[in-house]
């Protein structure tokens, strides 16, 4: 059982998401040419993708240390083990592992080769998996259905119940 204290501060990290996602949308409602001719933009577009994919890393360490689950070594395994709970599906663990962590990665080290048409792509699609990414740990936080079967009534059915005359 988690504690409630963890499930907090979890959900604070996927409103902080959410927030980041909110102000990245707008910078990129342009074409990709004038996307790759403004630099400013791709500046900004660079670094709240960086926050995106880092809140969700981040996420993925609270959720992990909650669960009390071995730390991960790296990003990318946080990603793996939360698949391996149930937490994330196979389609989203595989794009921030494959993709997502490795954009972030360049964008830290390797800020030099960030090219601007394919931030453009991956960033626009970072937002959708994002959102479902968020969907996909709120659904594993949420509380089990209570069981209420115990106190259902008997309705008898149409079928039992005698023709009137």
């Amino acid at each position: 059982m988690m504690k409630r204290a963890d499930q907090i501060l979890i959900e604070e990290k996927l409103n902080s998401t959410k927030k980041f996602m909110l102000e990245l949308a707008p910078f990129l409602r342009v074409s990709r040419q004038q996307f790759e001719r403004e630099i400013w933009r791709q500046r900004v577009v660079e670094r709240l993708t960086q926050i995106v994919v880092e809140c969700a890393i981040d996420t993925n360490a609270l959720l992990v240390q909650a669960l009390n689950l071995p730390t991960p070594q790296h990003a990318k395994e946080s990603f793996q083990i939360l698949n391996q709970q149930g937490a994330l599906d196979d389609v989203i663990m595989k794009r921030y592992v494959d993709k997502y962590v490795g954009l972030r990665n360049v964008i830290v080290h390797l800020y030099e080769k960030v090219e601007a048409r394919s931030l453009y792509y991956s960033a626009h699609r970072l937002l959708k998996d994002a959102d479902v990414y968020i969907e996909q740990i709120q659904k594993f936080l949420a509380p089990p259905p209570r069981n209420v079967g115990n106190a259902r009534r008997s309705v008898p059915s149409r079928r039992s119940v005698p023709p009137a005359r």
